[in-house]
């Protein structure tokens, strides 16, 4: 009898809800693989950045290696299973902000495109959709601590 009140107390004092057994696979086992991704986009679209591409050479990189990798990562991500509102929430906006990384490569390929565009005014629009995607990540970052904290074990009593 006494082991049978341990086990209970275990799981309902000390046990995980569903919530953070969700919250804890999200952030063990599914954003280490979206992180990995991201972070290979993230690597050439600093090569866009720094080093200096000709047109044909940016646009190839975005159109052919950036874009589809942006929409495998999309589709991965929309695929993850989510049960709580939390986590719902989060995910919406993790592909929020995949959309509109989406958005600034294609608005960066348009501006390639587009002989009408000045230099200046094509860097601005281009400028501006990238700084709106960092935005959104560090908004999603800030959610996702926001979210973590309520599980993170407080300091134990001796």
């Amino acid at each position: 009898m006494l082991l049978g009140a341990a086990l209970y107390l275990r799981t309902t004092k000390f046990g995980e809800t569903d919530e953070q057994r969700e919250l804890r696979h999200y952030v063990v086992d599914e954003l280490p693989v979206l992180i990995a991704q991201e972070s290979a986009i993230h690597h050439g679209l600093d090569r866009l950045d720094r080093e200096p591409l000709t047109a044909v050479a940016a646009r190839t990189l975005l159109v052919n290696q950036l874009v589809p990798q942006l929409l495998t990562l999309q589709k991965q991500a929309g695929a993850i299973v989510t049960r709580s509102a939390t986590l719902k929430e989060l995910k919406q906006e993790y592909l929020r902000y995949i959309d509109q990384l989406i958005d600034a490569c294609r608005t960066s390929i348009r501006t390639i495109d587009d002989p009408s565009v000045s230099p200046a005014e094509g860097l601005r629009r281009v400028r501006s959709r990238f700084y709106e995607a960092g935005k959104s990540s560090q908004a999603w970052s800030a959610h996702l601590r926001q979210a973590c904290v309520p599980y993170r074990p407080g300091p134990t009593s001796r």
